[in-house]
């Protein structure tokens, strides 16, 4: 399974932090500190990353979702889009 860009973005333009499984497609989330990945098949680093995610203070979870917003607008915005498929013309 492979996450696309469009679904990836989707959920970083919420400006929420995310857990998600690590797949293909999905790094975006770690790189933009948004959030982290974890092992598909590994429920106990599932539910451990939850707990860590759910403890922090919520003006950290904040920031976390800020920055995946902001990953987004300068990185799958529609304007990134145009320019990139000027940029082939």
């Amino acid at each position: 399974l492979r996450a696309g860009l469009a679904e990836n973005a989707q959920l970083l333009a919420c400006a929420r932090p995310v857990l998600a499984t690590r797949l293909e497609g999905m790094e975006m989330i770690e790189q933009s500190g948004a959030g982290c990945l974890v092992p598909a098949d590994d429920i106990m680093a599932m539910r451990k990353s939850l707990s860590e995610l759910l403890e922090l203070p919520a003006s950290q979870q904040a920031e976390m979702g800020r920055r995946g917003r902001e990953w987004v607008e300068g990185h799958a915005s529609w304007r990134q889009a145009a320019e990139r498929v000027r940029d082939l013309v």
